[in-house]
């Protein structure tokens, strides 16, 4: 169960969707759609090829302060996500959201050919939210 709290009504609104699943707002640019409003306002930032944020040791540059933030533990091996059913930790959120999946036994992303169900993305050729992308799979290659 979800314990989150939320100052404002419209927030709680937008978390919601990470629940039930819906997605009504939807980028008009390549299709992709989100939970919230701001997600999809992020997004479209990815696609104006805007990097402003900047780290002058490697010069790596990035579209959001995030993957800046989450680029720097690269470089000082910080691991700040923590499984609480083993010692594993993680740089990132989402390592640590596919790690417990070794726990919980969760198959998220379904293969629409063979109703196969995976628990990584990119495992087997995952590449989108749900689906396989079947053109790379080879058990579904003519």
């Amino acid at each position: 169960m979800c314990k989150a709290t939320f100052a404002q009504k419209s927030y709680l609104t937008n978390h919601l969707g990470t629940h039930t699943g819906v997605k009504s707002f939807q980028c008009n640019v390549c299709g992709a759609t989100f939970a919230a409003k701001g997600t999809l306002a992020s997004h479209l930032k990815s696609h104006a090829g805007e990097k402003p944020f900047y780290y002058n040791i490697c010069e790596a540059t990035f579209a959001f302060k995030s993957s800046l933030t989450s680029h720097l533990r690269t470089h000082t091996g910080e691991k700040p996500f923590h499984c609480d059913m083993c010692k594993a930790t993680s740089a990132q959120k989402s390592y640590l959201t596919s790690h417990l999946r070794t726990h919980t036994g969760e198959k998220p992303f379904h293969c629409d050919i063979c109703d196969a169900s995976h628990p990584l993305m990119g495992s087997p050729y995952v590449v989108s939210s749900g689906s396989l992308f079947s053109n790379f799979n080879p058990l579904h290659t003519s």
